[in-house]
């Protein structure tokens, strides 16, 4: 039996030659910038393969560019920003299987706002520079894993909740901020700068030596347990003489 010819009814078809879409060119997403000073950036629907960011050049409140698969909602409502995909979608499923590297993903801050995160459903594979910028509160509900972020020098006690266990955490802060970890649910390698705990079944506090109690810091809590979480320092390009 022949073989069905689809040349006269395509020119130019080509039965073996594989060919590849067109990059999808979309427009990032935004909300103009109206002189706010403190927001809540929340996200609703958990994220993965993202990258976050305070850039002192951005105009926007905030932009956020999304690779074209599905993108999601962006709506604010008095001091809160929100974004979100639907509940349930193969593109979110995969999204979360599949997630590789950060790029999928980048949202945008302005740096003139004291921003509070807060992420609900899980957090994975994500960078965050935010060095650049203010933050009042990071909170993660659903846990998280390899995560990296970049912390700015706080004006105050800044709390960073993360509940349903942390994997793959890594934080950098400037190295004269005081911080606190408090861990539990159980410990398998977590270090503060140069003090560690290897393993350990319950729970566990760090705190950094030689830094006056009530300067501002960081207070790190995790339930659910940690598994290789670091806490380190960093010197910022601004502390250079």
């Amino acid at each position: 039996m022949n073989e069905p010819n689809f040349a006269g009814f395509f020119p130019g078809f080509d039965p073996y030659r594989s060919r590849s879409a067109p990059p999808i060119e979309v427009s990032p997403l935004s909300i103009p910038y109206d002189g706010q000073t403190r927001m809540r950036l929340t996200v609703a629907s958990g994220m993965a393969s993202a990258r976050v960011r305070i850039d002192p050049s951005a105009n926007a409140l905030v932009t956020v560019h999304h690779d074209g698969a599905e993108p999601p909602a962006l709506r604010v409502a008095g001091s809160e920003v929100r974004l979100s995909w639907p509940s349930w979608s193969l593109t979110n499923w995969l999204r979360g299987m599949f997630a590789g590297h950060p790029g999928g993903l980048e949202i945008v801050l302005h740096a003139a706002v004291a921003w509070e995160l807060v992420v609900r459903g899980g957090l994975s594979s994500l960078e965050g520079e935010l060095s650049a910028g203010t933050l009042t509160r990071i909170e993660v509900c659903g846990g998280c894993s390899d995560v990296e972020l970049e912390l700015p020098k706080p004006a105050q006690t800044v709390p960073i909740r993360i509940s349903g266990g942390a994997s793959q955490l890594y934080l950098r802060r400037p190295a004269d901020v005081r911080v606190s970890v408090a861990v539990s649910g159980g410990i398998a390698a977590l270090r503060l700068d140069d003090r560690t705990f290897e393993a350990i079944g319950g729970s566990a506090r760090l705190e950094t030596a030689g830094q006056v109690p009530e300067s501002p810091g960081y207070e790190i809590v995790v339930s659910g347990g940690a598994s290789n979480v670091e806490v380190d320092r960093v010197t910022l390009a601004s502390e250079y003489p």
